[in-house]
């Protein structure tokens, strides 16, 4: 059919760090939409006892590094601004890796305490959850559970590939905020899959596209170098050779992961 593709996610430089990317679009503007839920219950995030709110965040990876900094700072800068001149009490954010989530007690320890949990996590294992759903009764009634990973649900897979938290639902643009009896909790979650124990969520497919002016231009300027490389050289004539950019887009078209596969 004469259809030339590159994948973007595949774009990648010489270290397989991506090159199209917005990890911290992703953290900010979810983290965002938690800290608007928990605002409309608390309002100006003042809780009713005084103390710091306190955010748990699964992994530690780059959406995770950039979902510390969001959560310390309400999801918005604004906002933490107006927080400090208000005296507000803050936000107490920790972070953990696989060598916590793995330990049951402990982490119903964490739950217990927390105010949003966070999962940014990237798992090994994708067939098993990181919170199975009895976990999510350990947090409190009032707590937020930021989606991040976003992983879909596809049981058809050898292995297959369950969602990070167990039992929740996946969001996109036009509804990313599911609060425990939402009629549409269950739409996107396979048969089987428990989903008795439930907390107000935020999770999107999409989380840049929140702001999508901002996401736009976010992309158009990682695009910008490659978009000139590939209109010179064409698509055929990508090489392994060729400049940085050159090599970051020949890995990511068809022939080029084939052959770097040995296929």
């Amino acid at each position: 059919m004469g259809i030339r593709a590159i994948s973007m996610d595949s774009v990648v430089d010489d270290n397989n760090i991506r090159l199209i990317e917005n990890m911290k679009a992703v953290a900010w503007n979810g983290l965002e939409a938690a800290y608007d839920v928990l605002e409309k219950r608390w309002p100006n995030l003042i809780r009713p006892d005084g103390q710091p709110i306190k955010a748990l965040i699964l992994g530690v990876g780059m959406v995770g590094k950039h979902a510390v900094e969001a959560a310390t700072k309400l999801g918005n800068v604004e906002r933490n601004n107006d927080h400090i001149r208000a005296g507000g009490p803050g936000v107490i954010a920790q972070v953990v890796g696989r060598n916590v989530t793995c330990q049951p007690q402990l982490m119903q320890s964490l739950f217990q305490s927390s105010d949003i949990l966070v999962d940014a996590t990237q798992r090994w294992d994708t067939s098993k959850p990181v919170v199975p759903n009895d976990w999510i009764a350990w947090l409190p009634e009032h707590a937020v559970i930021a989606d991040l990973a976003v992983d879909p649900y596809t049981l058809n897979t050898n292995p297959p590939v369950v969602r990070g938290v167990e039992g929740i639902p996946m969001g996109n643009l036009d509804q990313y905020i599911f609060y425990p009896d939402d009629p549409n909790w269950t739409k996107t979650i396979p048969e089987g899959i428990p989903t008795s124990h439930r907390r107000t969520t935020v999770t999107c497919y999409s989380w840049p596209g929140i702001h999508p002016e901002a996401c736009m231009r976010h992309y158009a300027q990682q695009m910008q170098p490659l978009m000139e490389v590939l209109l010179e050289k064409g698509y055929e004539n990508l090489s392994l050779r060729g400049s940085y950019f050159e090599r970051a887009l020949y890995r990511a078209t068809l022939h080029g992961w084939l052959a770097m596969k040995g296929e």
